[in-house]
């Protein structure tokens, strides 16, 4: 028997070594390989070039460390994103740099996918420093929308395509609502939110827009079309009547009543383009086009002699982002994870060199009680170093609660923020279930034992326990507001209810202190620090190994497509899954601003 035992010892060791050298056989492969990719892939800026920025790429906030297998992803999902902190240093960087002769921004064609004026009125700030620099911005659009083209409006020459078409629709918000289709089913409902204006469980109860919502939705959207209509008359010489007329008696203009509307300059092909480059730049090495050099792989150059965001050596202003959904743990890449976020903040705090933080929101909330460790991890951080919020295009309910403590709040005009309130959530398939015949049965130790199964109807009495957590935790969020703000408490009451406001409205009501961009609150955070010579790091979202593989494997798909629901439907049912406790924004909500 003994024998028998060793030999089983010896093989199941055996095996076990092979696997590890196997694994770090093929990190080592991967990395020889990432290392080559990345040597073949390096593109250096030719002596006289122009910088083309390439709307159609994706503009997150947070910047994303996708580590061993970077360099395969340049082609999928992530080779598509440049962190906003990238374009703007790049930008800044190209301002000073001799090599580039002049900007060159294409149009994203229809829109900028998955940025909002908030980026826009980030970028515009980068450009109109970059002009500083007395070299020229140019911009070609190929149906235009409103977002891309509060951006191409900055630039010193706006050309567009004889065919294409400038779209001055609007702003909008759809939510959809499966009330009626959960009660022809069998999918029962039942929520308990504080806060009048807390209309997110209405996606899941009912089968409208409730007039509470729709009036601060509208509300919201009027302060979005001004920020808009501010930006774009800024740069062209049309009025902001003008520009609401125009949206909303033509919609739409073709390129030939954009340039009669001064919305642009010249009207002229692609080749045209190319040659008028080409005598700023000269023609690439080939003789095939311009000159040029893309934005991203012009942001990845290191450039020693120019300055990167470098300042003092032994000064930093760190940014921690939190973006996305906030949720408890790690979270994905794409998440605001609690455990991440508390463990970065953490560090910065004990880290002698970084004298202060700037915390960039840009999440719609999420798990109350992930937002309350995020919070109380920032509460703690300031007691120590300076903490001021830049909000970006989302800083709501709990993106809200997790800003309160900071010394100083920075929005943008069209940030969409407030919705301080909670709600909880219970769906149930008991009469579904019913339906096909299955049926739950079983015993507790009291009414409220087994409350949060699935297949039974929570009861008047479960109910009641549920409202009494919620009006709890909305309470709580109504002190912390007020602490935070150095606000009355019933002010708080009155600017809270579940209500939205854009960053303009923010800052009227003292929920945020000034209108500003990220760059902003870095130099408020440098001067509560008392420092004037420091350098900028970020804290990007690493990738775990298997975060890498995903993406690698599934690059994304088309989100407009019909995949994009059902995709929408799992993330929200895990979230359903994880809590029954929200300070968060609408889920099924879907919109342009």
């Amino acid at each position: 028997m003994m024998k028998f035992l060793g030999k089983i010892l010896k093989e199941t060791l055996a095996l076990v070594l092979s696997a590890i050298l196997a694994l770090v056989l093929l990190a080592a492969i991967a990395l020889i390989v990432a290392r080559a990719l990345e040597e073949k892939n390096a593109v250096r800026t030719p002596r006289e070039a122009v910088l083309v920025f390439d709307l159609s790429c994706e503009i997150p906030d947070a910047p994303v460390d996708a580590g061993l297998l970077g360099p395969f992803l340049t082609k999928g999902e992530m080779g598509s994103r440049i962190p906003l902190s990238s374009v703007t240093t790049a930008l800044a960087r190209a301002a000073e740099d001799s090599r580039i002769k002049a900007l060159l921004i294409l149009g994203a064609g229809p829109d900028l996918p998955e940025a909002g004026l908030s980026t826009v009125a980030e970028l515009r700030a980068a450009l109109t420093d970059f002009k500083k620099s007395g070299k020229p911005v140019y911009a070609f659009l190929e149906d235009a929308g409103m977002r891309d083209y509060a951006l191409a409006s900055a630039a010193d020459h706006v050309w567009m395509q004889p065919l294409s078409t400038l779209g001055l629709e609007g702003f909008s918000i759809e939510r959809l609502y499966f009330g009626e289709a959960f009660g022809e089913y069998g999918v029962g409902v039942q929520t308990a939110s504080a806060g009048k204006y807390k209309s997110a469980p209405d996606s899941f109860a009912l089968d409208h827009m409730r007039p509470e919502d729709r009036e601060q939705m509208s509300a919201f959207l009027a302060d979005a079309w001004n920020a808009w209509a501010a930006m774009v008359s800024q740069s062209r010489p049309v009025e902001e009547e003008k520009l609401k007329a125009l949206s909303q008696n033509e919609g739409a203009l073709t390129a030939v009543e954009a340039q009669e509307a001064q919305l642009v300059d010249r009207i002229a092909y692609r080749d045209e383009l190319v040659e008028e480059m080409t005598t700023i730049a000269g023609k690439n090495a080939d003789g095939s086009s311009f000159s040029q050099t893309d934005l991203r792989d012009y942001a990845q150059e290191e450039l020693p002699h120019l300055q990167n965001r470098i300042g003092g050596e032994n000064n930093v202003v760190a940014v921690e982002y939190v973006e996305g959904d906030i949720v408890s743990g790690e979270g994905d890449w794409f998440e605001a994870g609690a455990d991440r976020i508390v463990r970065d903040l953490e560090d910065l705090a004990a880290d002698d060199s970084v004298k202060a933080v700037v915390l960039r929101v840009n999440s719609p909330g999420g798990d109350a009680l992930a937002a309350e460790r995020i919070r109380r991890a920032v509460e703690l951080l300031g007691k120590k170093k300076a903490v001021v919020v830049s909000m970006g295009r989302l800083a709501a309910s709990g993106g809200y609660w997790v800003s309160a403590p900071a010394r100083r709040i920075v929005a943008e005009e069209s940030t969409l923020t407030g919705s301080i309130g909670v709600f909880s959530l219970f769906v149930d398939v008991e009469k579904l279930s019913g339906k096909i015949g299955v049926h739950a049965d079983g015993v507790a130790t009291g009414p409220y034992a087994g409350m949060y199964s699935l297949f039974r109807h929570k009861d008047e009495k479960q109910m009641a326990l549920a409202r009494r957590t919620v009006d709890g935790v909305y309470e709580r969020f109504l002190a912390i507001v007020a602490e935070g703000r150095s606000l009355e408490a019933a002010a708080v009451a009155d600017l809270a209810q579940g209500r939205i406001w854009s960053g303009h409205a923010a800052v009227a009501n003292r929920l945020a202190d000034e209108i500003g961009s990220l760059d902003d609150a870095i130099g408020i955070a440098a001067d509560f620090a008392g420092i004037s010579d420091y350098r900028v790091e970020d804290v990007p979202i690493s990738l775990s190994f298997a975060d890498e593989i995903h993406v690698l494997l599934h690059a994304r798909a088309d989100a407009s497509g019909v995949t994009a629901l059902p995709r929408k439907i799992r993330s929200v049912a895990e979230e359903l899954g994880k809590t029954n406790l929200f300070a968060r924004l609408p889920f099924f909500t879907e919109g342009q601003w």
